[in-house]
């Protein structure tokens, strides 16, 4: 599940809807790749704060760093995976 998300932080940037390189690392090893740890390890509650975490960096970056369709891809599709973690 997060796999997918860090695939598409990184279409994203390929695709130039993210315009800063430090801002995808940000976000794919800062924050995504924590909660794929948190998640292997059993801890739901960890992963669901590390994508929160990453719903407001790219809250943050909407309109800066990063285009419409690339926030809105990574938001709704971080917020699907935290239902899907059991919230």
């Amino acid at each position: 599940m997060v796999d997918k998300l860090i695939l598409l932080v990184q279409t994203a940037e390929t695709n130039g809807w993210i315009n800063s390189g430090g801002i995808s690392t940000s976000l794919w090893f800062a924050k995504l790749e924590k909660a794929k740890l948190d998640i292997q390890n059993g801890d739901s509650g960890k992963a669901i704060q590390n994508i929160l975490a990453f719903i407001n960096e790219v809250d943050a970056q909407k309109g800066k760093h990063m285009n419409l369709e690339a926030w809105a891809v990574l938001k709704f599709n971080a917020e699907y995976l935290i239902t899907q973690l059991g919230l």
